[in-house]
């Protein structure tokens, strides 16, 4: 504040300001009236250079372009120029001082000039003037007119590029103080419920862990920080930073439409689904997005017209998405709606009473903080019935799903009986192949001239593909075959019966063993259509302990030598038997003589193959390793030690295939007989 008095300079101001200003009405200060809107009494000029200063107008040229306003608010709209406004005063029948005040707290730079015969005095203020110079420390601005006993002129300079519309107010010193405890009540009861309903939501949204409850937080805090920035109290809280003043008001606007964007947007599940709708939506939070980062980076007057064209689309967007959902029979849809129009009606009724239109009121001066009230109250309850809703909706489809359950039951139930009626048919059918499957296969005990045999064999389910066997041949010699299938279960078993059948077939034409395969393998090849296929090792012991063996891709067994106590593997080059049709020689045959004692070990991959609990494999280590404990016993005693060392190594573990086991002994000829 500047004030300068007993200044001749000032006189001739004085003197030449109150002849300039003649044709304006008086306003008298009398005591019985506590309160003037005396925006009609000011008259205004509009400078677009912003080029005139006090002294300026004094001179003829600029008094005569002074407008005498007629209405009780000042509206301007968006505006860069400056503006000056005049009012005459004078103290009737009072001493008391007045306050002037202009409840509008968005004006940039507003300089106050009082001017009288003995002194002027000068004030200035502005949201871009720091909050601490402000002679009354209020969220609007505030002036006190002292005491004159002579008339005296009142101008006000106002700049700024933000909306100007503002009324010219005069209050009492005591109805200023009553009005400004009576308004901050109120204010605190907003705010009050602002907490209330953001710590209520809070609760709920730790309950619920619902997003859109968070969303809804968000929501309550830029509708707080919205209003704080709209009243002008929150310039308290950075008094020496005034441009955020300036920037805080779009800044916590379009935080306030980004959350209330969002949340209507999830509420009401406009997704991908809507392509129109949604990148509508999708358009609009980008948009603003865009217009909070511009902020940082162009001029206030720059932006600010296209961020309210933003706004009028956000509205129109809102209301008109909104309504459509509400006519396709979305009953939370109804409460956005209601929200929307509860809003509005707040802005447009603050605004009808700020154009003097309506009277101000408790209703009209507090409309907006009325209308976001509800605002709250209502996206709370849109938010809760959204919930009612789905437990509604999840009931039903639950009861749906038991009836869809019990259905489904009755039926599998049906099924159910036919599977076991059929698995049942299944299950004897398998006993009977087993039982055939049995029956067709030698014993596990034999004793033949010279040789003497102990077997094994268990199947992987009921029926399996290892097979062996014992053929007498014409000339006194016995053929010894195992084989092993492909896979398990039926086709396995079927193909061992039909190789059973081709094999007794060939031995009875010949008994060299690579002869037994060619011919085998053909017969196999031919009716094989499916992946399966048949491994073997063929023996032949002749009386005088000549022995002929051949491998059609088996594993090679291991002969035990009695005389020289080592043992080898008895190896021969061959494929699968069935795999392909081929032509060539794919088979080889070896010849060994026999002596008394000696013993050979037959196994297919069951054996060895076995895993313990650890899934550790049993292998052929294992399995030779047992049979030297046990060397020198007989065949059927090593065959029954094997195995008690191959279970107790799987312990509980199941076999994974089928596992066949012999051991013979060539007793000689003359033992044999």
């Amino acid at each position: 504040m500047r004030q300068k008095k007993n200044s001749l300079f000032f006189t001739i101001v004085f003197f030449f300001l109150s002849i300039s200003s003649y044709a304006q009405d008086i306003i008298e200060l009398v005591p019985d009236k506590d309160f003037y809107n005396v925006t009609s009494y000011s008259a205004y000029l509009i400078d677009t250079k912003g080029e005139i200063e006090l002294e300026n107008l004094t001179e003829p040229e600029v008094e005569s372009r002074f407008i005498q306003n007629t209405k009780h608010t000042i509206n301007f709209g968006f505006t860069t120029n400056t503006y000056w406004f005049k009012l005459k005063m004078k103290y009737v029948g009072r001493s008391d001082p007045v306050n002037l005040e202009i409840p509008w707290p968005h004006i940039d730079y507003l300089d106050l000039y009082i001017i009288g015969k003995q002194q002027i005095l000068a004030y200035r203020s502005g949201r871009l003037i720091p909050y601490n110079e402000r002679i009354v420390k209020h969220k609007n601005f505030v002036f006190e007119i002292p005491f004159s006993t002579e008339e005296f002129n009142v101008y006000i300079k106002v700049r700024s590029d933000e909306t100007l519309i503002f009324p010219i107010l005069i209050h009492d010193t005591v109805e200023f103080h009553q009005k400004d405890r009576k308004e901050e009540f109120i204010l605190g009861i907003y705010y009050g419920i602002v907490l209330v309903m953001f710590f209520y939501n809070l609760f709920i949204y730790l309950s619920l862990r619902d997003k859109n409850y968070l969303i809804y937080l968000f929501y309550v805090i830029a509708l707080g920080l919205y209003q704080l920035s709209i009243n002008g109290i929150i310039f308290q809280y950075w008094p020496d930073y005034p441009i955020w003043n300036k920037l805080f008001l779009p800044i916590s606007q379009m935080f306030l439409q980004f959350c209330l964007l969002l949340l209507f947007k999830n509420v009401l599940n406009i997704n991908s689904k809507d392509k129109l709708d949604n990148a509508l939506v999708n358009l609009l939070l980008s948009l603003l997005v865009l217009f909070t980062l511009a902020i940082a980076f162009l001029e206030y007057s720059f932006f600010i017209q296209p961020l309210n064209a933003l706004g009028i689309l956000y509205m129109l967007s809102s209301v008109s998405l909104t309504s459509k959902r509400v006519l396709q029979g979305n009953r939370t849809a109804l409460f956005f709606l209601l929200t929307w129009i509860t809003f509005f009606l707040g802005g447009i009724i603050l605004t009808l009473r700020n154009f003097g239109i309506l009277p101000p009121n408790f209703l009209t001066t507090y409309s907006l903080q009325i209308g976001s009230t509800i605002e709250m109250v209502l996206l709370s309850i849109a938010l809760a019935d959204r919930i009612n809703t789905m437990k509604n909706e999840l009931a039903f489809l639950n009861a749906r799903l038991e009836e869809k359950v019990i259905e489904r039951t009755m039926e599998l139930t049906g099924v159910l009986k036919e599977l076991q009626k059929k698995n049942a048919s299944i299950e004897s059918e398998l006993e009977l192949a087993s039982d055939v499957q049995k029956c067709i296969m030698p014993a596990t005990e034999i004793i033949l001239p010279g040789i003497e045999l102990a077997a094994y064999y268990q199947f992987y389910t009921q029926v399996g593909g290892d097979y062996y066997d014992v053929f007498p041949l014409s000339n006194g010699a016995y053929g010894i075959l195992i084989a092993d299938v492909s896979g398990h279960g039926i086709p396995a078993a079927l193909l061992t019966t039909m190789a059973k059948i081709s094999f007794m077939n060939s031995l009875s034409k010949t008994s060299s063993p690579v002869e037994v395969f060619r011919e085998v393998d053909a017969n196999i090849a031919g009716i094989i259509t499916t992946q399966n296929y048949l491994t073997a090792f063929l023996l032949v012991i002749h009386p005088d302990g000549r022995m002929f063996y051949s491998s059609a891709g088996h594993r090679p067994p291991i002969i035990f030598k009695k005389r020289t106590d080592t043992f080898e593997e008895l190896r021969t080059e061959g494929l699968f038997l069935g795999i392909l049709q081929k032509e060539g020689d794919f088979f080889r045959e070896k010849e060994m003589q026999l002596y008394a004692g000696d013993r050979i070990l037959l196994y297919t991959d069951g054996i060895i193959d076995a895993c313990n609990s650890t899934e550790d494999r049993w292998g052929e280590e294992n399995l030779i390793h047992a049979y030297l404990q046990v060397k020198d016993k007989t065949v059927y005693e090593t065959r029954d030690y094997i195995l008690k060392e191959w279970r107790e190594f799987m312990g509980t573990t199941k076999i994974i295939d089928d596992s066949s086991l012999i051991i013979l002994e060539y007793k000689g000829i003359e033992e044999g007989r």
